[in-house]
């Protein structure tokens, strides 16, 4: 069921697309400063793993929140690179 292309939709997928790529970036580049400073401070194996579960929680909440189609309001999946939404149809792009 294929909708017609509303360019509000469409930018505010461009938005969200944006958000979710720079989430990715900061989140790997993150985890790994992140993990190399906490060795070099000598952190127990524990409170490493606390905190890089913490963020790792804390980036999926955004991401669930954030990745929906503005249209539905559907949660988009897991890829990035989506043309229509899975659950209304409307163009994203």
């Amino acid at each position: 069921m294929q909708r017609e292309r509303d360019p509000k939709v469409v930018e505010e997928f461009r938005r969200r697309r944006k958000r979710q790529l720079w989430l990715a970036a900061f989140l790997i580049a993150g985890l790994i400063s992140l993990t190399w400073l906490m060795e070099r401070q000598g952190q127990s194996e524990k409170a490493r793993g606390a905190i890089v579960i913490t963020i790792v929680l804390a980036a999926l909440a955004y991401s669930w929140r954030n990745w929906r189609c503005p249209a539905c309001n559907g949660y988009l999946g897991k890829s990035a690179f989506l043309s229509f939404c899975p659950r209304c149809g409307i163009p994203l792009r």
